[in-house]
């Protein structure tokens, strides 16, 4: 690789994708910004941050129960990715208080932070009412750590939360419908659907099928929607 492509690779601090786990390009993009950006470094920390998943607890499942399928995904995940670099890997939560000051401590202290998909909504509330949305913003800001979205996580990273509306209003189950949005009132406020805006005027929407940018009419703004395809990840 060049040098001037290893730079480039060196300044991207986000890696967005619908389905990581899935998407066979994810895993080359992801160790060409490992090996760039951390190249003096001879060992990485990775937090993974499962509490979108946690938005699918009820009376069937557990909070220990949902927790070990998030590891379960993600160590399926890491198989995939075929790190080179000698790494260490921590699993965070900020909805739950008695979780709170190990996420955070993670976070500081983190190289990667993933952050997987499932109940949008459940996430950003958290992420915003624990405040670790700032902390995770900052050092984004500051190049400090790379950002890896999976679905949710990758929604997040945009302008606002509005794509997980779209995906609601085509989504057929009891779950994942407009009915079901996790602390409904508090999205009545338009300041809590602004996201991390980690890319200007982008909203992301997963699972697209086309490849076109969508404009969509919504809440009297004009959104723009980016298609974020299942076969490629996006890069900043």
């Amino acid at each position: 690789m060049s040098n001037t492509k290893k730079n480039n690779y060196k300044n991207k601090s986000v890696l967005l994708a619908s389905d990581c786990t899935k998407n066979t390009k994810l895993p080359k993009e992801f160790n060409k910004i490992i090996d760039s950006k951390f190249k003096d470094l001879d060992f990485i920390k990775i937090s993974v941050l499962f509490t979108a998943k946690l938005g699918l607890i009820n009376k069937n499942r557990s909070y220990e129960d949902v927790k070990n399928k998030a590891i379960e995904l993600f160590r399926k995940q890491e198989k995939k990715l075929n790190i080179q670099k000698d790494y260490k890997i921590q699993f965070i939560d900020c909805s739950y208080k008695k979780n709170l000051n190990s996420c955070i401590n993670g976070i500081k202290t983190s190289n990667v932070i993933w952050v997987m998909g499932g109940d949008t909504f459940y996430l950003w509330y958290h992420l915003k009412n624990s405040k670790v949305n700032n902390l995770i913003c900052n050092k984004i800001k500051k190049k400090e750590i790379l950002y890896v979205g999976c679905c949710a996580g990758a929604i997040v990273a945009g302008e606002t939360i509005n794509p997980s509306y779209i995906a609601r209003f085509y989504k057929k189950s009891h779950k994942y419908n407009l009915k079901n949005v996790y602390k409904s009132e508090f999205w009545d406020k338009l300041n809590n659907k602004k996201t991390f805006k980690l890319v200007k005027n982008k909203d992301f929407l997963p699972h697209c099928r086309t490849k076109k940018n969508r404009v969509l009419n919504m809440y009297k703004n004009k959104t723009k929607m980016f298609c974020l395809p299942e076969y490629k990840p996006f890069i900043k």
